[in-house]
């Protein structure tokens, strides 16, 4: 277990393309820190997929769109308590922007916690003028996340990302103290990649020496050993003057059983023994990934 005595670490996990493994990181690098390294950790869900939501709590259809999810009602929930009636007993992500707070969700494992996104809403916080992106969306997160009750609760804090450039990408990157880009070896993915540190150099310029977003590396992920082209396009990357120094010695291979890992609410890797292969590469990653962020 961490001590308690130092700025709670905020991980942003973002590439600018699609289906690379954010969610997956995102889930597994919290649950390894929670259940293995027992730390108290927060994810944040700001991806209006919600599909991390989905991974660990029970995700309804919105009763204004059916199409889209929101989250349920929260179990601590009081009607005949003010202090809930403007949110009507459900809390999501994008409640930071709009009341300044959001409540998280309990799951499964004791010392891991949720704020679920909500498809509508979380769009709807972009959806502002230019000119006032930064102070209604890009800096309000770290204000958030920097309030006393948040840095004394929680060790680790996870953000998962859309694939975009937007303002809630740049909130994420200004909130955080680390970022973790996984991609898959494919050039889409790689590309985004190279959009990514973009933003990341984008937000350091925002900010002083002595506060700058550290890169934790480049993962690899949904790597096919058995494919020439991911193979190729590795080798290259290793060899890249810009990114081949970046890139993390460990990697995630593309195991099939990850597919049934991402099941809503199935049950973590970290508590199963039928997964041994998949377990110990996942549990090496998330190993390295949490070391790089609290010893440096």
């Amino acid at each position: 277990m961490v001590q308690k005595d130092s700025q709670t670490r905020v991980l942003t996990v973002g590439n600018q393309k699609g289906g690379v493994g954010k969610t997956f990181l995102s889930k597994h690098i919290a649950e390894y820190a929670a259940i293995e390294r027992g730390m108290k950790v927060l994810l944040i869900d700001l991806d209006p997929q919600t599909n991390l939501s989905h991974r660990f709590i029970d995700m309804a259809p919105d009763a204004d769109d059916p199409n889209e999810y929101a989250p349920p009602v929260h179990p601590d929930y009081d009607p005949n308590d003010e202090d809930w009636s403007a949110i009507e007993g459900r809390s999501d992500a994008s409640h930071i922007w709009k009341y300044g707070f959001a409540m998280a969700y309990p799951t499964e494992h004791e010392n891991l916690e949720i704020m679920p996104g909500h498809s509508a809403n979380l769009q709807d916080i972009e959806f502002v003028k230019k000119e006032e992106v930064y102070d209604t969306v890009i800096h309000w997160l770290r204000k958030f996340l920097m309030l006393d009750e948040i840095q004394s609760t929680y060790d680790l804090i996870v953000l998962d990302t859309r694939p975009s450039r937007g303002p809630l990408v740049q909130a994420a990157a200004n909130a955080s103290t680390h970022m973790l880009m996984p991609t898959e070896m494919e050039s889409p993915s790689i590309d985004g990649i190279r959009g990514m540190l973009t933003v990341r150099t984008n937000a350091n310029l925002q900010r002083p020496e002595s506060d700058q977003l550290d890169l934790v590396g480049i993962l690899v992920n949904k790597f096919k050993k058995n494919t020439i082209l991911h193979r190729s396009v590795y080798e290259q990357l290793l060899e890249d003057p810009d990114l081949g120094p970046l890139m993390l010695p460990e990697r995630i291979d593309d195991w099939v059983r990850y597919k049934e890992l991402m099941w809503p609410k199935a049950r973590s890797v970290f508590l199963r023994k039928d997964y041994p292969k998949e377990r110990d590469q996942i549990e090496k990653a998330c190993g390295m990934i949490i070391d790089r962020i609290f010893e440096g």
